[in-house]
């Protein structure tokens, strides 16, 4: 990557970031936005930003008694994503230690 393609992805991922964040405080949903880029046709590097809407961590509930962290969900969903190409929680095999298999990750071609 140059300088000239991480400015071109900053700018586009500040705005995907935007709507985002948007769309989430119209379902009211809380957590953290992740955008990820990366050239070529296999990950093996990757550009990404990042955005807390409303909560980075959320405490104990009955489903989550350890509570969440939840940028660590978002990277993990994005690095099934990289490995699988396909949006999280829909690879068709197997998780791999790591992965949480939870949907809500979307992969795109640019």
């Amino acid at each position: 990557m140059n300088d000239k393609t991480d400015k071109s992805f900053y700018a586009v991922a500040d705005k995907a970031l935007l709507a985002m964040k948007k769309r989430a405080d119209e379902l009211n949903i809380k957590g953290v936005a992740v955008v990820a880029w990366s050239e070529g046709d296999a990950v093996k590097s990757w550009s990404s930003k990042m955005l807390v809407v409303e909560k980075l961590t959320a405490g104990p509930t009955p489903k989550s008694p350890a509570g969440e962290n939840m940028l660590a969900i978002a990277y993990t969903k994005a690095a099934e994503m990289a490995s699988t190409e396909k949006a999280s929680g829909n690879h068709g095999r197997p998780l791999l230690k790591g992965e949480n298999g939870w949907q809500g990750g979307v992969v795109t071609r640019g």
